[in-house]
């Protein structure tokens, strides 16, 4: 089989996906739904939350650390 040969003529550009946008945590879409949620905690000092969400189309994966920062006491 031989390859195609790469020109102007047979060239189709991949479609981009638009960009998200940033979402604060506490106002997250209402249209977003909570899948699943866990706790990891391996090879980790401090376990680390996971939220999963599905917007309709898309899973979003969320790192979740409510947690207070060791170095100053506010929360992270």
């Amino acid at each position: 089989m031989n390859k195609p040969i790469f020109n102007e003529a047979n060239f189709v550009p991949v479609p981009r996906v638009p960009e998200w946008q940033i979402y604060q945590p506490e106002k997250l879409p209402h249209s977003w739904r909570l899948m699943a949620q866990c706790t990891d905690s391996t090879f980790l000092e401090e376990p680390v939350d996971w939220l999963f969400y599905f917007d309709g189309a898309i899973l979003v994966i969320y790192r979740h650390k409510d947690r207070m920062n060791r170095f100053n006491g506010e929360p992270i």
